[in-house]
Parts: structure tokens; C-alpha cells; sequence
């Protein structure tokens, strides 16, 4: 008789451990399942919302989703600017995280034919950006005959950055040109339009841009941030493209978002000059 009434109590305790496994088998399956659909990865919510979370904190505790609409691609923008020619190179690897998405993008846009602008950043923002800038181009000749000069086409990237800056592109943009007086026009900008020419006619901006300018500032620097020779030699725009290639050689070798070949464009007065120069393979 008391083996027979102890029955029901035993077997209840084995349903309720049974039921209490599954709870907290489905719980870790949820949270496994939260960490995939999260780009930016989730947290639990603090004690006092905890608290307050229902019956969903039997189940584990509340979790918050997060999404980003950002995504880091990489890209590295170089740009020097001298007497009667401006050069700008940019990188052709489309990478996020540690995975590499293609080998081949186009980072600068031709916006006139004295004017080039490279972007580092989310690619999907700078192609955004670079279809607006196309339209306003296209609509300025159309409307005065003749391409916008590349000082009129900083302010425009600045404006247009900025119209943007309670939800920013993700744009590092770099511009480069000739002036009215013929010289290289360089600026570099932050992703909501703010912008400086250079005084010393070179700047980086990107991924590697903090490898990139103690070099540009070893071999161009005068005015601002400057090391090696006091007395800077004048560059033709043949040495700076080469100087641009050892830059994007060094670089290549300790950024990993900086890869696989680099776009070179070579503005003077005649046009721009655009070339491939690609980096190693391994």
C-alpha cells in the first residue's frame, strides 16, 4: 500500500525534470537562433526590464535584437596633388569581416574630366552616393554647358554628405582635381560632408589611411605634419605614381580589408589618365 501511493509522486517528479530539460533545451536553441539573425550579435536586457519580461523570462531571460544598416567594406584612398597634375589611387578589394567579396570593384568615380572622387567605406552607401553626385553633374552641365570645376564639385560632395547627417552615408571620401589656376586640388572628408584642401597637396582616407600618411608625410610634408628631407623635391606625376604603388605595396602587407590591385587616375590639363597596377596574389 505505500509502495502503490509513492507512485504518483515519483512519476511527477520525472514529468516536471522532463518538461524543466525541454524549457531550457528550447532556450538555448532560440538564443542560438537570435545570434545568427543578429547582424551585430545580441544582449540581454537589463535587470529591471528582465523583470517586467512576462513569461518569456522562464524561457531565459529577455533578448534584445539588434540590426545594423552599416556594413565595413574596407577600401583605402590615396591622393597627391602638385603643379598641373593631381593623382588618386584606390584600392579593388571588397572585403567584410575576415571574408573577401570580390576582387574587382570600381571605388572612384569620374565626375568630370578634371575631377575624380574615390570613397572607402560601405559600398552600398558609396554607390548610393555616387548616383546622386552622377545626376547633379549631369544636370549642372545641362543647365550652364559646361562640367562643374572641381572646387564646385567639393562643395557639392560636402552638401550632399551633409543633407545626409542624421542618417550618414558611410562614405570616406577623398576628391581630387585641378583648380582654376591649374594646380592639384586634394580634400579629404568625414562621412557627414566635412572637408579641408590640403596644404600640402596629399591626404589618405579609408581603411589604411592611419599606414598610409606617416609615409605621405615622410616624403611630401612641408607645411603640416613633416619628417625626413627639410628641403622636399618637386615630384612629376610619373614619381608619384610610383611613390602611390610602394604606398599600396606596404599597405597591402599589413591591412587585410587592402588588397589584390589598385586604380590609379592621373588628372592634368589634357584628361585623365587611368591605369591598373596590381598588387601580390598570395
Amino acid at each position: 500500500l505505500g509502495r502503490s501511493s509513492c507512485l504518483p509522486r515519483c512519476v511527477a517528479r520525472v514529468h516536471g525534470a522532463r518538461v524543466e530539460r525541454e524549457q531550457q533545451a528550447g532556450a538555448a536553441g532560440r538564443g542560438a537562433m537570435a545570434t545568427i539573425a543578429s547582424s551585430e550579435g545580441d544582449r540581454r536586457l537589463d535587470a529591471g526590464l528582465e523583470a517586467g519580461a512576462g513569461p518569456s523570462a522562464a524561457f531565459g531571460g529577455a533578448i534584445q535584437h539588434r540590426f545594423s544598416p552599416y556594413d565595413w567594406n574596407g577600401g583605402t584612398v590615396v591622393a597627391v596633388g602638385g603643379k598641373g597634375y593631381a593623382v588618386i589611387a584606390c584600392d579593388k578589394r571588397l572585403a567584410t569581416g575576415y571574408s573577401i567579396k570580390s576582387r574587382n570593384i570600381n571605388r572612384a568615380y569620374k565626375l568630370s574630366d578634371k575631377t575624380v572622387i574615390a570613397c572607402g567605406g560601405c559600398h552600398a552607401d558609396v554607390s548610393a552616393l555616387y548616383n546622386q553626385l552622377k545626376y547633379k553633374a549631369v544636370m549642372y552641365k545641362f543647365d550652364h554647358g559646361a562640367d562643374m570645376s572641381t572646387v564646385g564639385a567639393a562643395q557639392l560632395l560636402s552638401n550632399t554628405l551633409y543633407y545626409r547627417r542624421f542618417f550618414p552615408l558611410y562614405a570616406l571620401a577623398v576628391i581630387a582635381g585641378l583648380d582654376e589656376d591649374g594646380l592639384g586640388y586634394v580634400a579629404g572628408y568625414d562621412a557627414v560632408g566635412s572637408y579641408l584642401r590640403s596644404r600640402d597637396g596629399y591626404t589618405a582616407n579609408g581603411s589604411a589611411a592611419a599606414i598610409a600618411m606617416p609615409i605621405l608625410d615622410n616624403a611630401l610634408g612641408k607645411i603640416g605634419v613633416s619628417s625626413g628631407l627639410q628641403n622636399k623635391p618637386e615630384y612629376s606625376p610619373e614619381e608619384v605614381v610610383e611613390m602611390i604603388k610602394d604606398i599600396f605595396i606596404t599597405v597591402g602587407e599589413r591591412d587585410i580589408m587592402c588588397g589584390d590591385a589598385v586604380d590609379i587616375y592621373v588628372i592634368t590639363e589634357t584628361g585623365t589618365r587611368h591605369e591598373i597596377f596590381n598588387l601580390k596574389e598570395d
